[in-house]
């Protein structure tokens, strides 16, 4: 044993109180169980009242502040406990109730006392107010009270049935509470002396033994009820002693014993924070170094650079040791944008800095060239025991400040159109209130972008049975959708409601967030009107061209039925008017082959005369039926070879111009598409015409030709003739029209087949000529993709 341990507990006095103590109990309580109890109770009432004056009075210079704290739960611990006491039967103190009231009292502070045993230990080494504990121990132990004598605190004791469930289960608990404030003391063994560890072990270990001692009550006088009473009272003295060298025998030990470890664990802290600075000061070196802005540092009471990092040596074209010659000041170019003398304003940075602010503003600095160079500028104080140093960091702005420039340009631009669009632009936000509502909007709309900036659509312009359409619009819009267009009808400040076409734009920041919508409008409402009422009309017209479609198709039925019958009509005729004309020119030959001896040379004369004009009547039939036909006939549209048809023709109707001097010039033609036989005769007429109208001609020259316009080919036969009056070119292309007389012959109806012809295939006909000096005849087809194959 140790002379600590000697003197904790060897002392003489106490060894022979011991003895006296215990003796003096057990002859009470063979006297009397009333007088051992109350004896009990009372010391260890005094003992909880002790403690409680012993933390209360040394908690100033006590540093285990849980001490205190368990002192002020003692004195209310102590109060419970001496209610038990006089509660007790045969004291006489409360003759209303019987043996449950103390039961209760005495569960009521063991509970109490094993929870703060419990908490102070949890609260081990943290500061709090005496005060409020004190305060909130006394509001507890009230309500306590006021349970217990009120009623609603669980029966401990039954008159004939002894100790109830609840009784017993709660010694158990309170046992419980005891061993978990051991283990947690163990756990903490390191914060307390080693002598008080035991003291406070002891004293837990009795506490916890005395209850389960109580479990196995039988009667006042039981072994069980002794040992428990006896434990009890070593609890309460082992804390009492823990208490008393604590708070007043070994304040001061304890207090070096806590200065100590504060002093060991400083050192170490001192240690670690010594190589964490020497890491942190090379960090903050090499960050420096590193760093992308121009960094100096300045001592303001030297006035001068001390040290500057390679990005400041870049930015000001001077090297480190140059720097180091120059004060901070030197540095700026006279000319500043704000036109302030640079000396005021870098004391005035200088001075804030100093009061450990952190300083921003631009300076425009002047490097080694004479360059001026825009910079922002942040000048902030660094802790230093005997310098005034002063750090700044200096960025080149320059190409900032012009992109800034060039995009308030460009918003003003942009502002600009949004405000001159002849069309509503409109910026929502992201729960569809106004931001932006141009005067365009004013104009359709009819309120001010005051009165609608901030406003909700619907308090606006949508109307209510429109909503459903809106939002489902708005909830696409939300989703990222790139653009949604819609026709919606809106209401105006007025209370008209008008047609709006809508486009619809996501505004999306860089991380594809939609932060609200663009949307432009057009009062379509007229628009929309006239719409409908083209609509009708074209309804309207839909029927009337139905009806007439009706009448066309009844029309062409009646006319294919005349056409039909002219048909059929004009083959009678031709073979009524062939058959009499056959029989006068037979009888007229066999009169000039038979009777011609007969006849003198004037009954001959107009014999020959009348077979000629039946020869004529015949070629007029014929040509009447064939401009019959060429109206009716079906066309058969293929590439045509115009070269080869032409040359064709002209090797057909070669007996026409035999024994004469006719010369044929045939530029190249463009091919066509169209109806061969139908152009072959539209070839033949022309050519056949310009032979007859040459007859007269000695050098006689017949040209034909093409050329090829935009939308059309244009082909041509020209001769060096007969000619015509221009004056009466329009009649050239009418049926039995004859520009000449008998000494030339026809019958007035290949023009006007020729001019059938190309009318059915898109073309056109025209002439020129003069008289006595030729003609040209033109005709056009329509300029195919075949044409040119």
């Amino acid at each position: 044993m140790s002379d600590e341990d000697a003197e904790l507990l060897a002392k003489p006095t106490e060894l022979l109180m011991l003895p006296v103590v215990v003796l003096g109990l057990y002859l009470s309580g063979r006297y009397s169980y009333i007088l051992f109890h109350s004896a009990v109770e009372i010391c260890r009432i005094v003992v909880l009242f002790s403690v409680f004056v012993l933390t209360w009075h040394s908690r100033r210079w006590s540093q285990n502040s849980s001490l205190t704290f368990l002192g002020i739960s003692f004195v209310f611990v102590a109060f419970l406990a001496l209610l038990h006491t006089l509660a007790y039967k045969g004291m006489g103190v409360f003759p209303d109730y019987d043996a449950n009231l103390p039961t209760q009292l005495w569960i009521a502070s063991r509970y109490l006392e094993s929870i703060s045993m419990l908490v102070a230990l949890l609260m081990f080494g943290r500061r709090f107010s005496p005060a409020i504990v004190f305060g909130g121990y006394f509001l507890v132990t009230t309500a306590i009270s006021a349970a217990i004598f009120l009623g609603p605190f669980p029966d401990c004791f039954v008159e004939g049935k002894g100790l109830t469930t609840f009784k017993i289960v709660s010694e158990y608990v309170i046992s419980g509470l005891f061993l978990a404030s051991l283990l947690l003391l163990l756990l903490n063994r390191r914060a307390f002396d080693r002598d008080i560890l035991r003291l406070l072990a002891l004293s837990l270990t009795a506490s916890a033994g005395a209850e389960i001692a109580f479990t196995q009550y039988v009667s006042v006088y039981g072994p069980a009820n002794e040992i428990g009473h006896y434990l009890l009272l070593l609890g309460t003295y082992c804390i009492y002693r823990a208490v008393l060298d604590t708070g007043i025998v070994k304040p001061f030990s304890l207090l070096f014993r806590t200065l100590k470890q504060e002093e060991e664990t400083l050192e170490i802290k001192v240690a670690d924070r010594t190589a964490a600075l020497a890491q942190s000061e090379e960090r903050f070196r090499v960050l420096v170094e590193q760093a992308p802005e121009a960094i100096i540092v300045f001592d303001d009471r030297l006035g001068r650079i001390v040290d500057a990092n390679a990005n400041a040596e870049k930015l000001f074209g001077r090297g480190r040791d140059e720097l180091r010659m120059h004060s901070p000041e030197d540095l700026y170019a006279p000319k500043q944008p704000d036109d302030l003398p640079v000396k005021t304003t870098f004391r005035e940075h200088i001075v804030q800095a100093l009061a450990d602010k952190t300083v921003a503003f631009e300076r425009m600095v002047r490097n080694a060239d004479g360059r001026d160079i825009l910079c922002e500028v942040r000048l902030s104080r660094l802790p230093s025991a005997d310098q005034t140093l002063l750090r700044a960091s200096f960025i080149d702005i320059s190409e900032r400040k012009r992109a800034e420039d060039a995009l308030r340009k460009s918003e003003a631009r942009l502002k600009l159109q949004f405000e001159r669009m002849p069309i509503a632009c409109i910026m929502w936000s992201h729960d569809f209130r106004v931001e932006s509502w141009n005067p365009a909007a004013e104009t359709i709309f009819g309120f001010t972008a005051s009165e609608a900036m901030g406003k909700r659509k619907y308090e606006l312009i949508v109307p209510k049975d429109t909503q459903p359409h809106v939002d489902a619009i708005w909830s696409r819009l939300l989703q990222g959708d790139a653009t949604a267009h819609s026709v919606n009808k809106n209401n105006t400040k007025d209370g008209r409601t008008i047609i709006c076409d809508w486009h619809n734009t996501p505004l999306i920041e860089t991380d594809g967030h939609v932060v609200g919508v663009l949307s432009m409008a057009q009062d379509v409402t007229e628009l929309k009107h006239a719409e409908e009422e083209l609509r009708k009309q074209h309804q309207h017209l839909e029927e009337l061209v139905a009806t007439r479609t009706a009448e066309l198709t009844t029309a062409n039925s009646s006319l294919e039925a005349a056409n039909r019958e002219l048909e059929s009509f004009s083959y009678s005729v031709s073979h009524d008017l062939r058959s009499p004309l056959r029989a006068i020119e037979g009888f007229s030959h066999i009169l000039l082959e038979d009777y011609s001896g007969k006849l003198d040379a004037e009954g001959q004369r107009l014999l020959n005369v009348v077979c000629d004009n039946t020869n004529k009547m015949a070629r007029l039939i014929d040509d009447i039926l064939a401009f019959s036909r060429t109206g009716r006939s079906e066309m058969t549209s293929a590439p045509i070879d115009m070269d080869g048809v032409v040359r064709a023709v002209i090797e057909e109707l070669a007996p026409a111009y035999a024994g004469r001097e006719l010369t044929f010039d045939v530029k190249p033609l463009a091919p066509a598409q169209g109806d061969t036989a139908m152009i072959r005769r539209v070839w033949t007429n022309l050519i056949d015409n310009a032979v007859k109208y040459t007859a007269l001609r000695a050098d006689a020259v017949i040209e034909a030709g093409s050329t090829i316009g935009q939308n059309e080919i244009i082909y041509y036969v020209k001769d060096n003739g007969a000619g015509f009056d221009m004056q009466y070119a329009n009649k050239l292309f009418g049926v039995f029209q004859r520009l000449h007389g008998s000494e030339f012959a026809g019958t007035g109806i290949g023009l006007a087949i020729v001019k059938r012809i190309i009318a059915r295939h898109g073309g056109r006909v025209w002439a020129e000529g003069k008289v006595n000096e030729g003609a040209t005849f033109y005709f056009s087809l329509p300029v195919r993709e075949t044409s040119h194959a």
